[in-house]
């Protein structure tokens, strides 16, 4: 079994021990205190970090357990709207790669 997480024979650790070790970090690094549990909060932030470095939604999903890309779509959107300006620069470069290929397949059948 591959754990994140697990005792030194590892075992399994109990989800409340680890998300008490967290909160004890959250603490001795002095940061402040987030709402709710902080361990699932790293976790979707993990998650969030990799979609907005551009990472494929589908490789997201399988890392974080998720049952669909669906499922990680519609929890990370925030992390994927940004991608908006990146998917009209990729598809201007293709719309310019397809001209010039026109261009060229035109003046090589006139040449013929």
């Amino acid at each position: 079994m591959d754990l994140i997480f697990a005792n030194p024979d590892g075992t399994p650790l109990r989800p409340d021990s680890i998300s008490s070790s967290v909160s004890a970090l959250f603490k001795r690094l002095k940061l402040p205190k987030p709402k709710g549990a902080s361990l699932h909060l790293l976790r979707h932030s993990h998650g969030s970090h990799l979609l907005a470095s551009g990472m494929e939604l589908t490789a997201v999903s399988e890392r974080l357990g998720h049952s669909s890309p669906f499922v990680t779509a519609t929890v990370y959107s925030h992390a994927i709207k940004g991608r908006d300006r990146e998917a009209a620069r990729k598809w201007e470069e293709f719309q310019k790669k397809d001209t010039v290929n026109d261009s060229a397949d035109s003046a090589s059948s006139k040449l013929v």
